[in-house]
């Protein structure tokens, strides 16, 4: 009865075995982790400027004349600046209309008589100004107060290139929780600032992309006055970090200057604060806004500034291969620069043109398993 026994076994065992064989292997053991909390969000490149336009009226021979633009970027990734002076047009003002009645230009433009010569003139209607005025870019490429010289040369020539200017770095952004890049469920940013340098107007981003008012800086009367404005925005309350230090975290509530809140809502706002720091000491600013709509908004851009500098000569004879005076002489002299009268009342007008160009990234790591 044992042996029986045993011969049934082994035939059941036989039958498992093959059993498993047709339907599979059974798991053993299994785990899993899972990493939360991934994603992916473009960056972006936004360019504001602040500053005149260049606009000069009644220019006088050898003095020159100067502007400055601050750039601004506004967004979150670094972006190459550069600057095309372009769409030049040389205007010769109309005969018959103030100064071009005049006698010294219609001599210049028509020939007749300066000082005891008769010339013959450089012909009608001249209006190339644009030939003869002298340009100097400048760039501060790191905001330090101190202009580095992009290039020179005559209008003509400065007006058919694009210059690279440099990088402009993106927005300094820390997250509410501290963490340094905006992720942890904030967007706010800080800027830089240098105390006695000249006023700084950057963008108060609303809902982090529309640009919805301006907030300006500068040191006044022993004083960081600070200004927002909003534009149709109305705002709740208002805060401002100022320090020597960049903050630790972007939390208003725990910003040392406040408004809040503000009633009734503004769309103005002003502090006033007194200097702790002095001159060429460089400070870090956050300012914040809540609107009654529930949206926040915050001062953005690093800036850059930028300078043109334009000048329009005397004109020798010379320079146009004549020779009717003798420069040498002292009583010839001052007869020399006569071309210059031809260009009374002419105007060259052109558009400055800056491009912000973001950084192209990284090409991904070569990977047999990623083609």
């Amino acid at each position: 009865m044992g042996r029986l026994t045993s011969v049934i076994l082994a035939i059941m065992l036989v039958a498992a075995v093959a059993g498993s064989t047709l339907t599979g292997t059974f798991a053993g053991f299994s785990d899993s982790e899972t990493s939360e909390g991934n994603y992916m969000c473009a960056g972006t490149v936004n360019l504001e400027l602040t500053g005149d336009n260049f606009s000069i009226t009644n220019a006088i021979p050898s003095k020159w004349y100067t502007m400055e633009k601050v750039l601004i970027n506004a967004g979150t990734l670094d972006a190459v600046a550069s600057v095309h002076l372009k769409n030049l047009v040389c205007i010769e003002d109309v005969e018959g209309a103030g100064v071009a009645t005049s006698e010294p230009e219609l001599v210049a433009e028509e020939g007749g008589k300066i000082g005891s010569k008769l010339i013959t003139g450089l012909g009608v209607d001249t209006c190339n100004i644009a030939d003869f005025i002298d340009v100097k870019l400048w760039y501060d490429s790191d905001d330090d107060g101190i202009f580095e010289l992009v290039d020179e040369g005559k209008l003509s020539d400065i007006a058919c290139t694009t210059y690279e200017l440099g990088i402009i770095p993106g927005c300094i952004q820390v997250s509410n929780n501290g963490n340094g890049n905006g992720n942890g469920g904030g967007w706010g940013s800080y800027f830089e600032y240098t105390i006695g340098t000249p006023k700084v107007v950057l963008p108060l981003m609303i809902a982090q992309n529309s640009n919805g008012g301006t907030v300006s800086i500068e040191t006044e009367g022993g004083f960081l006055r600070i200004r927002i404005d909003s534009g149709t925005w109305e705002m709740a309350e208002t805060a401002v970090y100022v320090d020597t230090v960049p903050p630790p975290k972007l939390a208003p509530g725990s910003f040392p200057y406040k408004h809040n809140p503000v009633t009734p809502p503004l769309t103005e706002d002003a502090y006033d604060i007194p200097l702790l720091w002095g001159d060429g000491e460089q400070v870090y600013v956050a300012v914040h806004a809540a609107g009654i709509d529930g949206e926040t908004a915050w001062a953005k851009g690093v800036i850059r500034r930028f300078k043109i500098e334009v000048h329009f000569p005397d004109i020798p004879e010379g320079d146009l291969g004549l020779d009717y005076f003798d420069e040498t002489d002292p009583n010839e002299l001052m007869w020399d620069h006569w071309p210059t009268n031809a260009y009374q009342g002419d105007i060259a007008s052109f558009n400055t043109e800056f491009i912000l160009n973001g950084l192209s990234g990284a090409k991904p790591p070569k990977d047999k398993k990623n083609k």
